[in-house]
């Protein structure tokens, strides 16, 4: 899995930030992050491509949604980023 992982405390959120990204023409799919990134059971995320970053961010801030943080994925690593 290669992209950026923007994390949310639960499925509710994450299918909103889904929802509002997919309604943007970025394609985001749910995904279950590893609990030793996210230190929450229960968290959920979205994943996608690496250029819609800034856009994505854009969009969901302006519905108000944020996304709890932010990680690169490469080669099987995850590497936080700012948002």
């Amino acid at each position: 899995m290669k992209g950026i992982i923007l994390t949310s405390r639960s499925l509710t959120f994450a299918q909103k930030m889904k929802s509002i990204l997919n309604s943007a023409g970025i394609i985001a799919n749910i995904v279950r992050p590893d609990i030793e990134i996210t230190q929450n059971s229960c968290a959920y995320a979205v994943l996608i491509q690496e250029s819609f970053l800034p856009e994505a961010i854009e969009h969901l801030s302006k519905k108000g949604i944020f996304p709890v943080r932010a990680f690169l994925i490469a080669e099987e690593r995850y590497e936080e980023i700012r948002i």
